[in-house]
């Protein structure tokens, strides 16, 4: 798939992830840390290595383009931060 618009690709990404929550949220509490065998992943599992992935794979590739775009001392260290904090508060809904 080649992206010619950014627009189509961030609506998409943002429809995966409400669907995604939406799943999560049908997932009975007492049920969370089920597996349908020992060793196993559980639904809890799951969900944790998705808000890892969006947390460190995503934020910090995005950390990394900023310092790569040209001389680390002129970025601040605060640029970074809506990003993350906006990815931050869609992992904790």
């Amino acid at each position: 798939m080649e992206i010619l618009n950014i627009e189509p690709c961030l609506h998409y990404y943002e429809r995966l992830r409400e669907r995604t929550v939406e799943v999560a949220g049908c997932i009975p509490p007492d049920a969370i840390e089920w597996t349908y065998a020992p060793g196993k992943f559980s639904f809890g599992d799951i969900l944790r290595h998705l808000a890892a992935i969006e947390r460190y794979m995503y934020a910090e590739t995005y950390s990394s383009s900023l310092a790569s775009i040209g001389d680390k001392e002129r970025i601040s260290p605060t640029a970074k931060k809506p990003f993350c904090a906006s990815s931050m508060r869609r992992t904790a809904k």
